[in-house]
């Protein structure tokens, strides 16, 4: 079947015109956290804070959100949420105050170097934020001879 020239331009703009309209795409969801790398050392638990923007359309609730966590040394690290353990609300278009995210706690027999972390919030109806890196970085004691880890 030969395709018409204006029928060929017509249908290359939509897929044009529908790749544009995915690029696009904002979540209405957001996370920031403005502390993303922290010192510590070995055995430490650090808690990360942060914002939530809530631009779903309607109001969402601290008990909404879970957050996912990947790319991380479960050897060394263990992550868990605290998010929700407080009740706020977020009405629809606005974003929260600073609230504690998570913990990052590290391992006794961690060695120096930096533990990243991939995390992404999600809320109940499957609305999913951009992925946020954060790292905790342990250096090593003066007069110490361990080698960093990657």
């Amino acid at each position: 079947m030969k395709l018409q020239g204006s029928v060929l331009r017509g249908l290359l703009c939509a897929i044009a015109l529908a790749c544009v309209s995915l690029t696009a795409y904002a979540s209405p969801i957001s996370l920031s956290i403005p502390n993303p790398n922290q010192i510590g050392s070995a055995g430490d638990t650090i808690t990360f804070q942060g914002t939530i923007t809530n631009d779903s359309g309607y109001d969402l609730s601290s008990t909404d959100f879970f957050l996912n966590f990947f790319g991380y040394d479960p050897v060394n690290v263990t992550l868990n949420q605290v998010l929700g353990n407080t009740f706020f609300v977020i009405p629809n278009g606005t974003t929260s105050a600073l609230e504690d995210l998570f913990t990052f706690m590290l391992s006794p027999t961690a060695a120096p170097g930096t533990y990243p972390s991939q995390v992404v919030l999600q809320d109940d109806v499957g609305d999913i934020s951009d992925t946020y890196t954060v790292t905790v970085t342990i250096v090593p004691e003066p007069g110490s001879r361990s080698e960093e880890h990657t």
